[in-house]
């Protein structure tokens, strides 16, 4: 990063990930390249994601799907996941589970006390997130 077009790579290298990943078995399985209907497509991608998207998401979705294709696939994923209503809904538990893998990673020998504490505190965000913030005993 900083050095040269860095930002021009970051965006391709996105790109040919997005192009990889919906080239994949498993993703085929579930959203098949029968050069589906662009509205179709996009929402099932929506679906996945277990959100509804804004009219100004879901369009631009769409236009980014474009003529189809795996190109047209890779843009209207990149489209969704890059989308407010996506990143809301999936920003709080990822945190939580990168938190908790953190945990694993720790030195249990250097201080089990905290620990314990840090686990139960995990939990608590955990639940407070199914629960929509409220408090829960």
């Amino acid at each position: 990063m900083g050095q040269g077009n860095w930002q021009q790579q970051l965006s391709d290298n996105t790109l040919n990930f997005a192009r990889a990943w919906v080239q994949r078995p498993e993703v085929l399985a579930v959203l098949p390249d029968t050069g589906a209907i662009p509205d179709q497509y996009v929402d099932k991608l929506f679906a996945n994601s277990e959100v509804t998207p804004t009219a100004a998401e879901r369009s631009a979705a769409v236009t980014a799907f474009g003529a189809g294709g795996v190109e047209g696939r890779a843009s209207a994923l990149l489209s969704v996941t890059a989308s407010g209503s996506v990143f809301n809904k999936q920003y709080n538990p990822a945190f939580v589970l990168m938190q908790y893998l953190g945990y694993l990673r720790r030195n249990p020998e250097r201080s089990a006390r905290l620990g314990l504490q840090r686990v139960r505190l995990l939990a608590e965000q955990a639940k407070r997130i199914q629960f929509g913030g409220r408090r829960c005993a």
